[in-house]
């Protein structure tokens, strides 16, 4: 069971989620919970990754992206759409070579692209299709068992705080974090605290890189 929540904001992207993961046959028969880390992920100090789903299934696909992170410079080379194309592509073959269903994972991706902006992708549920988030729009996306209760909420913040578009990082994760702990209050099961959040930005000593950290608990 998971909450991710993935912002597109003016000056770099916020990725959250809860630190639950549980354990059983299928979401009917859970037999445990535990806590983990490795929601989110990040790779090479310039991608992030939350996944939702299967924890091998995260696994896989974060070796998918760091390899092509590692390739040829693929994220300084192509366009936005292309990168996510390229790594759906990359994602589902990896998983079919297994014969795993692609319906039972989800991720969100953070990157910066051959234009140099920083873009969020939501790789959905339904067939892993990237789907990018925008500045104007939809520029927010949660993920996981609890989204039914956070995509309520993100868009009555949206509506009352950011009606004119996407937030600031700062405004991002203030948002990501009320609708996080908004999540954990009120989850029915297997969404828990401590909430961790991962932001992508440019680096405040070299503006020409971009850099990705995980937030202290302050």
């Amino acid at each position: 069971m998971t909450i991710l929540v993935g912002i597109r904001c003016k000056d770099g992207v916020v990725i959250g989620a809860d630190s639950s993961v549980t354990f059983g046959a299928d979401q009917f028969h859970r037999t445990i919970e535990q806590f983990t880390d490795k929601k989110i992920e990040i790779i090479g100090d310039q991608v992030i990754v939350a996944g939702t789903g299967a924890v091998g299934h995260q696994q896989r696909f974060c070796s998918v992206v760091d390899k092509v992170f590692k390739t040829n410079d693929v994220f300084g080379k192509m366009s936005a759409l292309e990168i996510a194309c390229h790594l759906a592509n990359k994602g589902v073959s990896d998983f079919a070579s297994t014969h795993s269903p692609v319906k039972q994972y989800a991720a969100l991706v953070a990157y910066r692209s051959n234009d140099r902006k920083i873009n969020l992708c939501e790789f959905t549920l339904d067939g892993f299709q990237p789907e990018m988030k925008e500045l104007k729009g939809l520029w927010w996306a949660s993920l996981g068992s609890g989204q039914a209760i956070v995509d309520p909420f993100l868009a009555l913040l949206s509506k009352v705080f950011w009606y004119d578009g996407a937030p600031s990082l700062k405004g991002g994760i203030f948002t990501a974090s009320w609708a996080l702990d908004h999540a954990c209050e009120l989850n029915t099961g297997g969404i828990q605290p401590p909430i961790r959040i991962a932001t992508l930005q440019a680096d405040r000593l070299d503006k020409g890189k971009i850099r990705a950290r995980m937030l202290s608990d302050d």
